[in-house]
């Protein structure tokens, strides 16, 4: 290829999302020119082994595995490799990662994408909760990410002429949407209208974000699956946002990058607009009483997606935004004997809509 540009994809930018839509269109995206990566979920496996956390070293067998594909793509003259590791990697790591890059194509650029501080804070609160984080934790110390130091450290291993730096709001992306901007980016986007896309960590309502915290520290090691959490996403109310102390420590932190942003690359991001959620109308046994049983049912319905009858069935949780189990080997058999659906109305059992006596 041409051009590889790596994505450094740092939290509440529209990462995950961008990731899930380009994996499941990867074949789309090479009609139009751009290779993309898409034997695992994330792009994190091409970029961990330039990390001093990761125990392995050298080009790891995902990075070889992109290295042929893009090879016996037929010449495709851009890639794109994007992951949230690429934000916290040192000066050297950097080094290292762009030396290697660079024997996969000729030019490497970076592209990164810059949120207001004070509405990343907020979504990087949901996030922190979902990871197992105490709310009162994240409130105290609010996310501020060192913008300036992430850009300096990238644009010093490429070089400004390759380093890209983009606002993360709606009004300055193309056609508003993180998606279709980076295809523009990158030279493809003629590819946005065929793409089938993916939403992927959704925020979370105020009662919502307390009844996942709460269900989560009933988890084993206070950690919850991605897939069983989903569900909290349905419960309605307005979207939970910092104290209003929190958001001050994040205006006053996050100034000195902000005047980077507008100094060196005239990116002005328009301030966030959201106020601070009111308090719960709520007592703490209400709201642990909520967790509890809606935790309940939502368990048994991610356990019996994955037993073995739920295998036979191809049954998915209500809200389910993956599902990766394998079917059953018995499906197929009891398809072929005609019993599977026979069965599968016997499990769903008669119709409870109607008046009862």
């Amino acid at each position: 290829m041409d051009v590889l540009t790596l994505h450094i994809g740092h939290m509440k930018t529209g990462t995950t999302s961008l990731q899930a839509t380009f994996r499941d269109n990867a074949a789309v995206l090479a009609r139009h020119g751009l290779y993309y990566y898409a034997r695992t979920r994330t792009n994190h496996a091409l970029v961990r082994p330039f990390s001093g956390r990761t125990k392995a070293r050298g080009e790891s067998k995902f990075l070889k595995e992109f290295r042929q594909e893009a090879a016996a793509a037929g010449g495709l003259p851009a890639g794109l490799i994007s992951s949230e590791t690429l934000q916290r990697l040192g000066p050297e790591e950097i080094a290292g990662c762009v030396q290697t890059m660079r024997t996969i194509a000729p030019r490497v650029r970076v592209l990164v994408y810059v949120r207001e501080p004070v509405a990343l804070a907020i979504s990087a609160a949901h996030q922190g909760v979902r990871s197992g984080r105490a709310l009162a934790d994240i409130e105290a110390t609010p996310r501020v990410l060192n913008l300036t130091q992430i850009i300096t450290r990238w644009r010093d291993a490429v070089g400004p002429e390759n380093m890209i730096v983009r606002p993360f709001d709606r009004a300055q992306m193309a056609g508003g949407d993180v998606i279709d901007d980076v295809l523009e980016v990158l030279g493809c986007g003629t590819a946005a209208p065929e793409l089938e896309r993916r939403s992927v960590n959704e925020g979370l309502s105020v009662l919502g974000i307390h009844m996942l915290e709460r269900a989560i520290a009933r988890m084993p090691g206070g950690k919850m699956p991605y897939d069983q959490q989903r569900a909290f996403n349905f419960v309605r109310g307005p979207r939970y946002v910092l104290p209003a102390a929190a958001l001050d420590k994040v205006r006053k932190r996050a100034a000195p990058h902000v005047a980077f942003l507008r100094e060196e690359y005239g990116i002005e991001l328009p301030p966030s607009e959201e106020m601070p959620s009111a308090p719960l109308a709520l007592s703490e046994a209400e709201i642990a009483s909520l967790a509890e049983v809606f935790h309940e049912i939502n368990a048994f319905a991610y356990r019996m997606d994955r037993s073995a009858l739920g295998r036979v069935l191809g049954t998915t949780m209500p809200y389910s935004n993956r599902y990766t189990e394998a079917p059953h080997p018995l499906r197929a058999k009891l398809e072929k004997l005609g019993l599977l659906d026979e069965l599968a109305r016997e499990v769903e059992g008669p119709d409870d809509e109607g008046d009862s006596d």
